[in-house]
């Protein structure tokens, strides 16, 4: 029961994270141009960072999938997590309206409180996966593949219905 948990676990995050840095790389410069916007570093750092992101991002999703890398995976997102936590509270704090570009130019979306929960959400899941069961086994059960991969489409689209409600409200206020 735990290898099969597990295992939705990491399939969840590793879907998730590989399309979330693909989505940048295949948009590089548009992520990169989204990332300055947020302005929360000194631009030399904002331009590594934007270049840095998605890369990590990619390598951790494939980090997850092997046991000898697998919590090194999971230390990256969890660093990676924290960076945007940060980037996410100091946006708000702001009230600056900035472009997520989380999955980059495959789903459009602002950073706002959905994005800021999607991170607490994600969190949890890397520290209840991660580190309650470092030792679990990792394998491609049938049941964990769809698990796994229907919980990042779940994500996704809720993602989606929210910017989608954002957007209507803001056609509401619209004389």
């Amino acid at each position: 029961m735990t290898s099969q948990f597990f295992s939705v676990i990491v399939l969840h995050l590793g879907s998730l994270f590989l399309l979330s840095g693909a989505g940048k790389l295949i948009s590089l410069p548009s992520f990169r141009q989204a990332f300055l916007a947020y302005d929360v570093l000194p631009i030399r750092l904002s331009i590594f960072a934007a270049y840095s992101i998605p890369a990590i991002e990619v390598t951790a999703a494939l980090f997850l999938l092997f046991h000898e890398t697998r919590m090194v995976g999971m230390v990256l997102i969890t660093i990676l997590l924290l960076v945007f936590l940060i980037g996410v509270r100091k946006i708000l704090q702001s009230e600056k309206q900035v472009s997520c570009n989380c999955y980059g130019k495959w789903l459009d979306s602002d950073v706002d409180g959905f994005t800021l929960w999607k991170i607490i959400y994600l969190g949890c899941i890397v520290l209840t996966g991660g580190f309650l069961f470092p030792h679990a086994d990792f394998h491609l059960y049938p049941f964990a593949i769809g698990a796994g991969i229907t919980y990042t489409i779940l994500l996704l689209g809720a993602q989606k219905t929210w910017q989608y409600h954002r957007e209507m409200m803001e056609q509401l206020k619209r004389p």
